[in-house]
């Protein structure tokens, strides 16, 4: 591998511009702008910088100012957070058709669908209805993706439900007492405005990169483990017993084999013959309704409330039902915290603060990832700061009008889409029917068997299991693999909120693993050419005899600092002089690895070795000059080019 130089042109590199100081000596001058500064200086600066952006801001604003000439120009600017205004101007006839019977098939779909989800909230089946009210109304009003099906979802809902589990505890939760249901019904919908709060900072703030948090492993091991935490909480109204609740699933899986005298057969019965025929229906749908798919669920509650009434199944065979459903629409309040015993206020605000924080992560991950991929297959794009206004929007304020959190649902976000959905007008016909389910229908739903929301439920989670995600995840990358798996473990023997907690928390120490491994590279020059390139990657590349050419890859920190010098110090061998680091790919270095790279530079010079350096970014060499960095090294220590740095060296 050694380099010959038989093939390199004469006269190569930068000629009298070859180091740092070459470019400090002849560019500096009335126009060359120095990082070096004093602290009076810095603060100095740093205070201008507050201040003109507060001057941008107060200009944005007189300047729009300026703009209004009249009331039509205040309309418009009124109407800029809600892009229906623009919708229902530019609307055409044409969509009228499929708007409404995308929304006719949707607003059917939320019935069950909302009753069964309520539940899995831990909340009475009629705030399912409720969360189907005005949440997709605000989100008809602000959001930016027309096919979108905003209202309660499955994932959510036990994301929900787990964490005011995990605050109030399984005595409240489980009793049937009317106290203790007004206690989890306000302190869920106490969470859910907490839950909008969270994202209208974000939005304000214009926080939107927090959402990195939730990788894209901790999503689909959360998703397929929650797919069998929401089938095992299925697993009492299927079966007819009440299972209680445990974070540990094989534990319940265990109990409810153990409570087999107590199974209710005509539950199970019911529950299944119900599975059965939504399975070859949806059959059906695939095949001949692919265009049009039928919502086959509605059928099966209004058959399963025929015969449970006409049969008297409640009665003679024990068979549990929803019961009474209060009709008509929530009181309007603010939400409050409610009294729970043990609990001040002050304690239930700070457990609050976490689990809504992630929830509402959640929420604006799932709505905006739904809303992309959609507007995608329809060729136009999401406005993402403005879903997370939409989104959060929806969340606080219907937290008021008894609705708890609610997000974008995939399964009826594409049957709206398939069904041709143009705008977001497809919400009109949806609300339409769900407001007559509310004030109408409700009497008919007392008969309604819990067997057969549980089916319901369970015959949707194919969509949440995800392992063909995993699989791809362990052929590509077996760190995007054990935060899968630890998610989806976790969630089975831990509970989702420690799920989630602890595939969060295992891709940040990933994160930080990485860059404590930056890798140091041996490169070698290409034949005929100033270029280097990796000796592992290209075995024509060539090194200097007597000089090591190396490339840090990564942010050079403390965390990596000591393996660097590890690295290096066994790259200088008794036959190599001149050690040349090219720090083009450095892309951050912390005070502590700068303090450690003078060191290391006088510690080379003592054995002999000399460390160049050269390729450094425009950010990094700021850091460098504002450190003083340059008064403790000579002018031939820092290069502007790798080639200059490896001729300087050729010719010691």
């Amino acid at each position: 591998r050694a380099d010959s130089w038989g093939d390199h042109p004469p006269g190569s590199g930068n000629a009298t511009l070859t180091t740092e100081a070459d470019l400090h000596q002849q560019f500096a001058g009335p126009r060359f702008i120095s990082s070096r500064m004093t602290v009076k200086e810095a603060i100095a600066n740093d205070w201008a910088t507050v201040k003109t952006y507060f001057k941008k801001q107060v200009r944005r604003i007189y300047k729009r100012a300026s703009e209004v000439h009249s009331a039509r120009d205040v309309a418009a600017m009124a109407a800029q957070p809600f892009p229906i205004v623009k919708t229902v101007a530019n609307y055409k006839k044409s969509y009228v058709s499929h708007d409404a019977g995308a929304g006719l098939v949707e607003g059917i779909m939320k019935v069950p669908s909302g009753l069964a989800y309520a539940l899995l909230a831990n909340m009475p089946a009629q705030y399912g209805l409720y969360t189907s009210l005005m949440p997709p109304f605000i989100y008809m009003l602000m959001g930016t993706c027309s096919q979108i099906s905003f209202g309660v979802t499955a994932i959510e809902a036990l994301f929900l439900g787990e964490s005011v589990r995990g605050v109030l505890g399984d005595d409240i939760i489980e009793s049937e007492d009317d106290a203790d249901v007004n206690i989890v019904v306000r302190y869920t919908l106490y969470i859910s405005f907490m839950v909008g709060i969270w994202q209208l900072i974000f939005r304000f703030l214009q926080l939107n990169f927090i959402s990195v948090l939730l990788a894209d492993p901790v999503m689909s091991g959360f998703s397929t483990g929650g797919a069998f935490i929401i089938a095992t909480s299925q697993l009492g109204g299927l079966l007819g017993i009440k299972l209680g609740n445990s974070e540990f699933l094989p534990e319940l899986w265990a109990k409810a084999i153990s409570m087999f005298d107590d199974w209710n057969w005509c539950a199970i019965g019911m529950g299944l013959t119900g599975l059965v025929l939504l399975v070859i229906c949806q059959t059906l749908n695939r095949k001949f309704f692919p265009r049009y798919p039928v919502p086959w669920q509605i059928f099966l509650v209004i058959l399963s409330i025929v015969v449970t009434k006409e049969m008297d199944l409640k009665e003679d065979y024990k068979l549990s039902v929803i019961g009474d459903i209060p009709s008509g629409f929530p009181t309007a309040e603010f939400p409050s915290l409610p009294d729970v015993p043990g609990h001040t206020h002050g304690q239930l605000f700070a457990k609050s603060i976490v689990p809504s924080f992630l929830i509402a992560l959640f929420v604006y991950v799932m709505t905006l990832s739904l809303g992309t991929f959609f507007a995608g297959k329809n060729g136009y794009k999401v406005d993402a700061s403005q879903e997370l206004l939409a989104v959060g929007t929806a969340n606080a304020v219907s937290s008021m009008c008894g609705a708890f959190i609610c997000s974008a649902s995939f399964s009826r976000t594409a049957v709206v889409n398939t069904l041709g959905a143009k705008t977001v007008l497809h919400n009109v016909m949806a609300l339409v029917l769900m407001i007559l389910a509310v004030t109408l229908i409700t009497e008919q739903l007392y008969y309604l068997p819990k067997c057969i929301l549980a089916v319901i439920v369970i015959n949707a989670l194919g969509a949440m299991l995800e392992f063909d995600h995993g699989a791809k995840y362990y052929t590509t990358s077996k760190a995007d693999f054990a935060v899968w798996m630890l998610t989806f473990i976790v969630c089975l023997l831990g509970g989702a909120m420690y799920g989630i907690y602890a595939g969060i928390g295992l891709a940040l120490l990933i994160v930080l693993w990485r860059s404590a491994s930056a890798k140091i590279v041996v490169l070698g020059r290409l034949p005929g050419t100033a270029v280097y390139r990796n000796i592992e990657r290209f075995p024509m590349a060539k090194e200097t005899q007597g000089v090591k050419t190396v490339r840090f890859d990564g942010s050079l920190n403390f965390a990596n600092w000591e393996k660097a010098v590890d690295t290096l110090d066994r790259l200088a061998t008794k036959d190599v002089h001149t050690i040349a680091l090219d720090a083009s790919a450095i892309t951050t270095i912390d005070s502590s690895s700068l303090r450690g790279l003078l060191k290391l530079i006088k510690d080379f010079e003592a054995k002999g070795v000399k460390l160049l350096l050269a390729n450094w970014k425009g950010p990094q060499r700021d850091l460098l000059e504002r450190s003083g960095f340059y008064e403790h090294v000579t002018d031939d220590t820092l290069f502007l080019t790798l080639h200059d740095a490896v001729l300087f060296a050729k010719g010691r």
